[in-house]
């Protein structure tokens, strides 16, 4: 992670390999309509110091785990840890956004996460790949 420059414009995500996306579509089938199953958000109002701070608390090869899933009325997410880290520097949650009944979007998943204060009501464990990156917003 240590190589990423900030970007005007664009926020810090882990964007996930197309294998990983596959496993989870397939290990959990989306309950709505609306597939995303994309990234993580790390930071969506990311500064140059705040990337700074990034770099170092994740260093070169961050571990990113799927540890559970959260179903709502519209929306269902996966919870992640990056290195033992559940929160993000905003104090939301890292998560997958896995799918959505319209017109949910899918900023809906941190309401869920809020709600259920980050407990997934399903437990996971399993290692993610893919890529950082800044994404533009």
């Amino acid at each position: 992670m240590k190589n990423l420059t900030f970007k005007p414009g664009c926020y810090l995500a882990f964007v996930l390999s197309d294998r990983s996306h596959n496993e989870l579509i397939k290990l959990f089938p989306p309950t709505f309509e609306r597939v995303l199953c994309h990234h993580v958000t790390i930071d969506f109002q990311v500064t140059k110091e705040r990337l700074a701070k990034l770099q170092t608390l994740f260093g070169d090869d961050p571990s990113v785990n799927v540890t559970g899933i959260l179903v709502g009325e519209n929306v269902e997410c996966f919870t992640v840890e990056i290195d033992g880290y559940r929160a993000r520097l905003d104090g939301g949650y890292y998560h997958i956004t896995h799918s959505l009944r319209p017109p949910a979007k899918p900023v809906d998943s941190n309401k869920l996460l809020v709600t259920s204060l980050g407990k997934p009501s399903r437990t996971l464990s399993g290692k993610l790949s893919g890529t950082f990156s800044m994404v533009k917003k």
